[in-house]
């Protein structure tokens, strides 16, 4: 039986911001509705350890968020929220009564440019007083605060914001060995440097290389369609459609399984991978991975001539 620690559930790709870092929506916008999410949630329920409410899109903007919730806590998922935290004072009352609610991930570097300026204070409080409640009402709840902009931090005035509050020095920061740092409670500051989002557009990188999707996780669209991996937004790789076919046989199909072999030969075999630069990323794994596959191949030649 196929088990994933996490599947990113796509509730829709509309979003109340337009950053310039996030990938360009080449889909039509769209919203999953409940119906539908009541026919996802049992398949997601058999295979996987948790869901992430995240690929492309505002959860938070979705307008049966609330409902959303409710039915995540009837169907006992743990869950995942990574949102741009432009609206969480507001849904603050569903989220903290929701005890499958196990973490926020909020995206920071949202806030930084001109287009959300102008109530940028007002924003950074009502995130830093959804922080204050969530600690009293929901001790148990993890919150990120991210910053996935590293290389232009002191240039943050969100950064900034928040380092005032707490005091943090930024000169101890070093992402290369450690990018998560503890405030208090279970709140986190969580820094990276920014990523650019696959396509077949970009550059070749290489054939060779390693991924967590569909060994860690998958996700789904809000059109039911199923991707290997959460930066897959524009679903170049789609497996099939969970509203047509079972997820779980969708990820034990060829298409799935012979990408699942190829990453566990630090192998990349589908076009878009090989021009994915966030796979970088995992590129010691994906030598050890190779250098054991030959390993396994030698052996395997040795024995037949023996």
């Amino acid at each position: 039986m196929i088990k994933l620690e996490r599947i990113y559930l796509e509730i829709g790709n509309i979003c109340n911001l337009a950053c310039p870092f996030c990938l360009p929506r080449s889909r039509p916008p769209q919203t999953m509705t409940i119906d539908r999410i009541i026919r996802i949630l049992p398949q997601i329920k058999k295979i996987a350890s948790s869901v992430c409410l995240h690929v492309l899109g505002e959860p938070l903007f979705h307008p049966e968020f609330d409902a959303i919730c409710d039915l995540l806590t009837v169907w006992e998922v743990p869950v995942q929220i990574t949102t741009n935290g432009t609206l969480l004072y507001k849904k603050r009352k569903e989220i903290l009564k929701q005890n499958t609610i196990r973490q926020i991930n909020i995206s920071l570097q949202a806030l930084d440019f001109p287009h959300v300026s102008h109530d940028c204070h007002k924003l950074l409080s009502g995130i830093h007083q959804f922080c204050c409640k969530a600690m009293i009402a929901r001790p148990e709840l993890y919150i990120n605060l991210r910053f996935w902009n590293f290389d232009k931090i002191e240039h943050s005035p969100t950064f900034q914001f928040f380092q005032s509050l707490f005091n943090f020095d930024v000169s101890k920061i070093d992402i290369q060995w450690k990018k998560s740092f503890h405030l208090q409670g279970r709140l986190y500051l969580n820094f990276d440097s920014q990523f650019q989002w696959p396509s077949l557009t970009h550059s070749f990188r290489s054939e060779k290389g390693y991924c967590y999707g569909l060994t860690h996780h998958c996700g789904i669209l809000a059109n039911g369609d199923v991707i290997p991996c959460c930066l897959d937004g524009n679903g170049e790789i789609v497996l099939g459609n969970c509203l047509v076919t079972p997820l779980e046989e969708i990820l034990s199909l060829p298409r799935a399984q012979n990408m699942t072999a190829h990453f566990n030969k630090g192998e990349l075999i589908e076009p878009l991978c090989r021009h994915c630069g966030f796979i970088s990323r995992f590129d010691k794994k994906a030598r050890r991975l190779a250098t054991r596959h030959k390993s396994c191949c030698d052996q395997t030649i040795k024995g037949l001539h023996a």
